[in-house]
């Protein structure tokens, strides 16, 4: 919350909570947690985003995007409905030459997934909409 307190104090800037959803409502569990951290700085902008499921479902909608990179095999395609899969890591994994690691392979995804192709995602076109709608603030 170090950010936090210097975007305050200096009346810039913004946090960003960004994380998987999982199997709760992200109807309840955003504002939730969005009253939690107002509750330790509520005089910074906060931004709370959701990946339903998990964010790797995000990468799943860009797939085809995603060829080539860590060993994605050349066929891969998008599933039909990527929010339905419930391990998406696994079915990164089961396209890849090695297993999917978050920590290896997220950054890497996110230089290289096609954002268009992404915001087929709802819970991604959510968060582009808000990262937006602040970005577009005088």
């Amino acid at each position: 919350m170090k950010l936090a307190a210097y975007a305050a104090q200096h009346n810039k800037g913004f946090v960003l909570v960004l994380l998987d959803c999982e199997d709760n409502c992200p109807g309840t569990l955003g504002p939730d947690l969005l009253a939690k951290a107002q509750g330790v700085h509520g005089q910074v902008e906060i931004i709370v985003a959701l990946a339903y499921r998990e964010c790797e479902t995000w990468f799943l909608q860009a797939a085809e995007s995603l060829r080539g990179t860590h060993g994605i095999s050349a066929g891969t395609t998008a599933p039909p409905n990527p929010t339905s899969i419930r391990d998406a890591k696994g079915w990164l994994s089961a396209r890849m030459a090695y297993p999917y690691d978050e920590t290896t392979h997220q950054l890497d995804f996110v230089r290289k997934f096609d954002i268009a192709q992404a915001r087929a995602n709802a819970s991604f076109d959510r968060f582009c909409q808000r990262i937006a709608a602040l970005l577009a603030r005088p």
